[in-house]
């Protein structure tokens, strides 16, 4: 088991092909974005006392490979390459809980990769979780009072794994609203009185790493300065904002902002819209307001340039609007991929002016 006191780990164990480390720990805090079948190189950052490495042990054998004794606070690196067989989708919903994680004090998301063939690393794994290759991708939370680990056996999709660790004693942050104050909310919305605020503001210390959690006091103090009609005209305002040139940083507050003045205005958000077939929902649809297809929704990515693969292996699927930056910077040519595969994921397409 893992032998970190006071460290809570969500495990994933999965089948691959290559696979290196016995255990992979995330805090993806440092990483611009996700390639669709290959993980990137992991950070797992530790704050340690004065003298001293922590020893983060692997489900059961052996230390993790490369384990380094270093300054507090420093940037541990454990690399891994493998192909994750478990599901783009499912893939995908443990990647955004591994990225929500790194927010979260001494909570950790890691992976286990089971090897399929060869010499078939980490099997000892499967053997002691009485696993088949179907039963993957397997979770697992870990903490000091649940001894040999509990098993997730929900959807494996982000927000009923966000949910049951909570349920758990995990403040994870949320990808849409946060119930507890929703709750508040209702509420609030039927009796807009000043206690409700206070108690907002109690609850929101819960939650002190979901940037949306001190939206929701500020928020009821705009309605009681304002009136009821603040958050459809809030709404109304940051959806024209966004329309226009936004910084990156800016935009992605004002989705946050989005998230939570839909719970006060009763409005219908994108995570709840399902879109067609052949249509991928667009990211951070939680904070935008809509249900029709063409808001909603990205349209099948057509290359004009064939089976297009970036030297990294990415096609051009893999470029939308989590990894815009890694198109690179068209007017100096450091870029990664081609233009139209950019162009087809949403990327920077800016092409080198003439002098």
């Amino acid at each position: 088991m893992l032998s970190a006191p006071g460290l809570s780990f969500f495990v994933k164990t999965f089948g691959c092909i290559w696979c290196c480390d016995a255990l992979k720990l995330h805090d993806y805090t440092s990483h611009n974005g996700w390639d669709s079948l290959a993980t990137v190189p992991a950070t797992l950052r530790i704050d340690v006392g004065p003298g001293g490495g922590l020893g983060i042990w692997d489900l059961f054998t052996y230390l993790v490979p490369h384990q380094e004794r270093r300054e507090p606070g420093t940037l541990r690196s454990l690399s891994s390459d493998f192909v994750d067989f478990s599901g783009f989708r499912k893939a995908d919903s443990f990647k955004t809980i591994c990225q929500l994680a790194s927010a979260v004090p001494n909570f950790f998301a890691a992976e286990v990769p089971v090897q399929r063939f060869n010499e078939k690393e980490n099997d000892e794994v499967r053997i002691r979780f009485n696993l088949t290759l179907e039963d993957f991708p397997a979770l697992y939370l870990f903490q000091d009072a649940l001894g040999e680990g509990l098993r997730y056996t929900d959807a494996v999709q982000t927000p009923n794994m966000i949910r049951w660790l909570r349920s758990k004693g995990i403040l994870m942050p949320s990808i849409t609203s946060i119930d507890e104050l929703d709750a508040l909310v209702e509420r609030f919305l039927r009796d807009a009185d000043p206690r409700h605020v206070e108690q907002a503001r109690e609850t929101a210390k819960k939650y002190s790493t979901d940037p949306k959690a001190p939206i929701y006091a500020k928020t009821m103090e705009k309605i009681l300065e304002k009136g009821a009609g603040y958050p459809q005209d809030e709404v109304v305002r940051v959806m024209k904002i966004l329309q226009g040139k936004v910084h990156p940083q800016k935009r992605k507050d004002l989705g946050e902002k989005l998230k939570v003045l839909k719970v006060f205005a009763r409005l219908e958000a994108c995570d709840v819209y399902e879109c067609p077939a052949g249509y991928e929902k667009r990211f951070g649809a939680a904070g935008i307001i809509g249900i029709d297809r063409d808001t909603c929704c990205k349209p099948p990515c057509q290359s004009t340039e064939g089976d297009e693969h970036d030297a990294q292996g990415h096609h051009c699927d893999y470029y939308d609007e989590r990894t815009v930056q890694e198109c690179g910077d068209w007017d100096t040519m450091g870029f990664r991929a081609n233009r139209m595969c950019c162009a087809c994921g949403g990327g920077v397409t800016r092409m080198p002016q003439d002098d």
